[in-house]
């Protein structure tokens, strides 16, 4: 579950910020990681999200059902401390 929630985050912060290399600023990670994350998290869901080359970046049909209704959540899932995860 947390692994579904941080990718669903991953997700969220990714196509808020615009881009893999601000969404890996945002979350101190590497743009390699966002686009590592994101690609798992297609492959589990089978289906692409993001249209994505080296000058764009686009919320593809099938990848906004899958971000506007989570949006607040995965915002509310990362302000839940580490320590309430086991209730």
């Amino acid at each position: 579950m947390a692994d579904d929630v941080a990718e669903l985050q991953l997700f969220v912060e990714i196509v808020l910020a615009g881009n893999l290399s601000a969404a890996a600023r945002a979350l101190n990670s590497s743009p390699a990681a966002m686009s590592r994350g994101l690609t798992a998290l297609e492959f589990r869901l089978g289906v692409r999200l993001v249209t994505r080359t080296s000058r764009s970046f686009e919320l593809t049909e099938e990848g906004q059902p899958v971000l506007l209704p989570r949006r607040p959540t995965a915002r509310l899932a990362a302000a839940i401390p580490p320590q309430w995860s086991s209730i």
